[in-house]
Formats: C-alpha cells, sequence, structure tokens
C-alpha cells in the first residue's frame, strides 16, 4: 500500500496503490461486497503539494477507507495542522469511485476539508474535485492528478487547479523511489509549482518513507527546500 500523506486523496491514492500488501488485502476481500482499510502515521512535518501545513512541526495522522465491489468508496482522515484563521485540526473527506482496466487504475471523487476550530469569518474549509490515475508498466507506474476547488480558502478564494504528473521505481520488493511535478493555480492569488522526490521503504504493514520537497517560488515560511521524514502502519 502507498502510505501517503496527502490530505483528501487518503482513500483514492491508496486504492491506485500496485503494493503487493495492498493487492493482498484486496484479494481478501474480493468476497466480501464492503472492504475496509485505514493507516497511522506520524510524520516530521505536514507538507502537502509542496506548503507546510504544520508550520515545520510533527504531525500524526490517521485515515479510514471504506469500499463497495462495485468501487465506489469513502474515506476520512484526521491530522494536526496549523493553519492562519485557527485550524489546528483537519478533517479531510472523500467519496468516489474507483476501476482497474488492465495495468491501468483510476479514481474520480469529490473531496472537503473541514476545520472544525477556524476562526469565525475565516471560512478556510473548501471543496474541490479530482481525478487520478496510475499505469503500471514493469516496475515503473505513471501517476496524474487532477483538481479543481471552486472556493479554496473559502469564498474569497475564487477557483483554483492543481496538476500533477509523478513518476515511480521499485528498485527491489518493498524499496521504491519516485519523483513527481506539480502546478497550482489560483484565481485570486499568484501560482507556484512543487517539485518532491521520494525514497520509500516497506515492510508490512510498515512504510517508511524520506521525502524532498521544493517549490518555485519559494514561498518563504510555507514552501521552499524541505526534507520530511515519515511512518506508516497500514491494516
Amino acid at each position: 500500500m502507498d502510505f501517503f500523506l496527502a490530505r483528501s486523496c487518503v482513500a483514492a491514492l491508496a486504492l491506485l496503490s500496485g503494493s503487493a500488501w495492498a493487492q493482498e488485502k484486496s484479494a481478501e476481500a474480493k468476497t466480501e461486497a464492503f472492504s475496509f482499510s485505514g493507516t497511522v502515521a506520524a510524520t516530521t512535518d505536514y507538507v502537502y503539494r509542496g506548503l507546510t501545513l504544520s508550520k515545520g512541526r510533527p504531525a500524526i495522522q490517521s485515515s479510514l477507507t471504506v469500499q463497495h465491489e462495485t468501487g465506489l468508496f469513502a474515506s476520512v482522515s484526521l491530522s494536526n495542522v496549523n493553519l492562519d484563521g485557527g485550524g489546528y485540526i483537519e478533517i479531510a473527506s472523500s467519496a468516489g469511485f474507483t476501476q482497474e482496466i488492465g495495468n491501468l487504475r483510476y479514481a474520480v471523487m469529490l473531496n472537503h476539508y473541514g476545520y472544525p476550530q477556524q476562526d469565525r469569518g475565516s471560512e478556510i474549509s473548501f471543496f474541490e474535485f479530482g481525478a487520478i490515475g496510475a499505469y503500471t508498466w514493469d516496475k515503473l507506474k505513471f501517476t496524474a492528478q487532477t483538481y479543481l476547488s471552486p472556493n479554496t480558502s473559502g469564498p474569497l478564494g475564487g477557483r483554483s487547479y492543481y496538476l500533477n504528473g509523478g513518476l515511480a521505481y521499485t528498485v527491489v520488493d518493498g524499496l521504491e523511489v519516485s519523483a513527481g511535478v506539480g502546478r497550482s493555480i489560483y484565481q485570486m492569488s499568484n501560482d507556484y509549482s512543487d517539485f518532491n522526490a521520494t525514497v520509500a521503504y516497506t515492510w508490512e504493514p510498515a512504510t517508511l518513507q524520506v521525502k524532498y520537497t521544493t517549490t518555485r517560488p519559494s514561498l518563504p515560511g510555507f514552501g521552499g527546500d524541505r526534507i520530511t521524514a515519515s511512518l506508516t502502519f497500514g491494516f
């Protein structure tokens, strides 16, 4: 299973994972209409699309996903954050559909990011629509993601778009290296790009990940060069 620490893509990215552990869990659940999975993780910094959401501090995160045999799924994840506007707890939920066609797996979804402790009038909670795909060829995996939010950071934030492409390579069983590039486009703010390189090692059911991210422009205080480490347990 690909134990990412992304915000609302918890279900979708996990469903697109091609690891042996994830495939084994899926095979065990094929005789049942519903299957369940989850993660518990600790990370040195909650970095999302190149930006820190915890102001460089550690975060504890968890997720739970339920999937029906038809491909419909729903998930919820929790994390501590440190955002202007009173956001200290993030509750990210997702619902959508996923399907596998040969070596291609894709998912479409509706995501919501909620911050119960946000200051009155700050309106930092928002929705987004997303579509992601992964194509596996031998030891290579190509990924693509696109998202649209009609109300980024509340009604004053306007629309936003996010595009991302990535490539992963399985060095040996359990060891994967990957890299990706993303572009955030805002209607009411400045655009920026993010770049990342990751090394992850899985020994079931745990995954240790070290990740380098940077942004252009650097966005002092939020983006720039960052190295994070995370440890995730799946169930």
